[in-house]
């Protein structure tokens, strides 16, 4: 499979943009939208262009960490052209059409997806860490906020620790392939994407992933 063109990724993006443009027309009315827009001036547009190409650079670095980290041998150029391309399945549900970067891996690289699985699990918990510690972190400034703030992060922690240490996972599957003796191949590729999986939430990888990504959410200091 060849890897996609730069016109595929610069379609994706332009649907992404188109469908974002409109869903708020449909929300809020095309009027009202225009409204709105008009009272922008250039710079402040471009002001957001700019933190929007911040952020998913940001992101886009995160993935590409991860996948290397998988042992992918896969270039910075190509990694992005994938990355571009299914920018515009991104508003499905749980950004569930971001799994179709995975296919782009499987066909371009060979490699199974109990492999590379890992990639959309770090991703996914990677963002919810990063919003959790910059709600924490604000809620911290009010009295009754605190707990529930940091009862969040202790959950999300607690998922992680779960993620990183796969034995208790691997367990529970052979414990229940041992009771009902079925689906032998599919208790194999679980416990095989586990491990891999479990390889993105060790510290050394997991938290320079979270601190990137945390990042991204905020404003460059350059415009803050």
């Amino acid at each position: 499979m060849r890897p996609p063109s730069i016109e595929w990724a610069v379609i994706s993006v332009a649907v992404t943009l188109v469908v974002v443009f409109a869903v708020s027309a449909f929300v809020i009315g095309l009027d009202a939208l225009m409204s709105s827009l008009r009272k922008f001036d250039s710079a402040t547009i471009g002001i957001f262009f700019l933190l929007l190409g911040w952020q998913l650079g940001c992101r886009f670095l995160r993935w590409f960490i991860y996948a290397r980290c998988l042992g992918l041998k896969i270039s910075p150029q190509e990694a992005f052209l994938y990355y571009a391309a299914a920018l515009g399945m991104t508003l499905t549900p749980g950004r569930l059409g971001e799994a179709l970067r995975l296919w782009f891996l499987e066909k371009r690289l060979a490699v199974p997806y109990r492999r590379i699985a890992g990639l959309y699990v770090a991703d996914r918990v990677s963002d919810a860490t990063a919003y959790l510690i910059l709600l924490a972190t604000g809620l911290a400034a009010y009295q009754h906020g605190t707990p529930i703030a940091w009862g969040s992060v202790l959950v999300i922690a607690g998922v992680i620790a779960l993620i990183m240490n796969p034995r208790p996972i691997i367990g529970l599957l052979n414990t229940t392939y041992a009771l009902v003796r079925r689906g032998r191949k599919q208790v194999v590729w679980l416990r095989r994407a586990v491990l891999n999986t479990s390889t993105l939430f060790q510290p050394r990888v997991f938290l320079p992933g979270v601190a990137i990504g945390t990042i991204g959410l905020r404003h460059p200091p350059c415009l803050q």
